[in-house]
This record gives structure tokens, sequence and C-alpha cells, in this order.
């Protein structure tokens, strides 16, 4: 198989792996179609039939000739002796949440290689709807320590918890209770930097999400960095609606567009190839922050700041343990270091 199909494939295989983590699939549920599937990815039905294959021999489901593929029965990840610990996590819908499906498969080998039991709690839109729901009543009898998936910020979050927390994606620490963990916002400014001057961009506009620490912080630094090379603007948008409002396009090849998370790139790119054609978006510098594009199908094609979101679990799930298994031990902030994804242009 060629490199670009031997990619697609394994895009294929973590997306289906991170859905059956997140419980998209549950057990029994039978998956799309090799056709659905190689529409959807842009492959052969023979791939997609090698995929498959690659996740039966996991254990992850299980093949039906004349019948098709269906989520197998798992193991409970659960221990008398082990951890108890509740993962927060609050997703629009499972297109924007992709990432955070593949994160969470790697809190659950970290749980599974620890003994530990994770708790999961998940609905089906974004985290401000906790302003509604105290974290505190929604903290099941037992749990003790909680991890947020997800930027919950700027939700107003009832913290501190007598428990230890972490926040992968959040920037806050709240009074030394909770461990941040997010992309290092310095070297993702140094990376930026590099990518619009190799385009020769001298005015940047960096699109975030006002109220959202973690994306503020990621603008903030960036500009700092920038400052030497050329001009910036902060353009903020409050809800995904407003990132969707009509915003004329520059048609000026120096002017670059810096989006501080995928999820508000991918409305803005929608919007401007609906109104301007594709060749006007093509033309300019964008950029991404945090690899969305990479991990689901249906996104648009965009130069991308990101780190492994699997590792990133990891990384969270072995913060909660230090802090449990050390009593007192202080909260600490991890920055993770970030690769750039850049397509032709």
């Amino acid at each position: 198989m060629r490199s670009a199909g031997k990619a697609a494939c394994t895009k294929l295989t973590n997306h289906l792996e991170s859905l059956i983590a997140a419980n998209v699939y549950t057990p029994g549920d039978k998956l799309p179609t090799r056709r659905e599937l190689a529409a959807q990815f842009g492959l052969t039905s023979y791939a997609v039939q090698q995929g498959f294959e690659y996740l039966a021999a996991k254990g992850l489901v299980v093949l039906k000739h004349g019948s098709g593929v269906y989520v197998a029965t798992r193991r409970r990840n659960e221990s008398r002796s082990g951890w108890k610990i509740q993962v927060f996590l609050c997703i629009l819908n499972f297109k924007e949440g992709s990432y955070l499906f593949h994160a969470l498969q790697g809190l659950q080998e970290e749980a599974l290689r620890h003994q530990a039991t994770l708790i999961l709690w998940q609905r089906n839109y974004y985290g401000h709807h906790l302003d509604h729901a105290s974290v505190r009543s929604e903290l099941e009898p037992g749990a003790q320590g909680v991890i947020f998936l997800g930027e919950y910020d700027y939700c107003r979050l009832d913290l501190p918890l007598p428990i230890p927390c972490c926040g992968l994606e959040m920037e806050e620490c709240y009074g030394g209770n909770l461990s941040p963990i997010t992309l290092d916002p310095w070297e993702t400014a140094r990376l930026a930097t590099e990518f619009f001057r190799r385009r020769k961009i001298r005015h940047v506009r960096v699109h975030q999400l006002r109220g959202g620490a973690v994306f503020a912080s990621r603008g903030a630094c960036f500009r700092r960095f920038w400052e030497p090379f050329g001009t910036s603007e902060i353009r903020e948008f409050q809800t995904p609606k407003s990132a969707n409002a009509p915003d004329p396009l520059p048609d000026d090849p120096e002017i670059g567009h810096f989006f501080t998370s995928g999820s508000w790139c991918e409305l803005k790119l929608k919007e401007w190839k609906a109104r301007y054609g594709s060749a006007a978006t093509e033309r300019l510098g964008i950029l991404s922050v945090d690899g969305k594009s990479l991990l689901a199908p249906g996104y648009e094609p965009v130069s991308t700041i990101a780190i492994d979101w699997k590792n990133a679990g990891r990384v969270a799930f072995q913060e909660i343990l230090r802090r449990l298994e050390y009593p007192g031990a202080e909260a600490r902030r991890t920055l993770l270091i970030p690769k750039l994804h850049e397509i032709p242009g």
C-alpha cells in the first residue's frame, strides 16, 4: 500500500478505535459498511477490509460474514483494589470531539495497565452546560480523582474539589487544585511564526474564542513572538454561530490567519469557500491549532499545529496517578511539545 493510502487506512482505524473507546459505538453495534467508509476516507474497499481485520486482531470488533462488522464485547476496566477516576467529557458532536476521543483511548490504556477504574461522564454538548449542573453534584460516589477532557475554563467550574483534578486542554489551575495540560503556547507561537514568515506574510489575523483562557494564551504568545516580523490583530467570537458570521475575505496574499482552535477554523473555511470559492482560500496563509483535521473525516484540509492526543491522554492519567499515590503532592502544569503538519501552499 502506498504511503498516502497507508496513512488514510491508519486514520480510519484510529478514528474507529477512538469512537469505540468513547462508547459512540458500544458492544454489539454494527459499524458502517466497507463502501460507506471507503467513500468517507478515500480508500478502496480492500483497504477498509484490511482495517477491519486489524481491529478484529486487537479484539475490538467481530467480523460476521454476510452480516457486517460489530463491536466486540469488552472486559470491564475495573479493579477492586485500583483507583477510581471520573472523566468529564462534553462535546458538540462526534466530529468536534474526535481529538478528545483519542485522548480517552490513552486514558483507558493507562487505566487498564494500572488496574484503575474510569467513570465516564459524557454529554453531547459544549462544556458550558456544566454551569447548570455543578461538577460537585455530578461527582460519582467513591471517585478519588477527576480528569476534565476539553476546554472548560470559561464554564465557571465548581472548583476546587476535595480530590485531585487534572484538565487536558485547560489553562487555569483553580488555586492549585487542578493540574493543567495543554500544547506549549510558546512552541506553538514559534512554529506559527516560521510558517507565516515562509509565506512572506506581513499581517496576521488571530481568531480566538472570547473567554477561553487556553485560546487567549495561544493568541497572546503568538503575537508576542510575531511582533518583530509583522503586525497582528485579534478577531474574537463568542459562539460557533458568531464564528460563522460574515467576515470579508481580504484578497491579499500578505495577510495570514491564525486560528487558535481547529473547530473555529473549520467553520470559517467552509463559510469562506461557500462565499468566495476554493481558489480564494487556497491563496491564503491559514494555520490552525489542535490537529482535529488530522483525526476525523470531513474536515477541510489545512495546515495545523498538533500534539499526539492519545499520548496526551496517557500524560493526563500519569499526572492524576502521581497526585493520588503521593497525597498532598502539588498540582503542576504540563506543556506538551507540538509539531507542525503543513499542507502544500
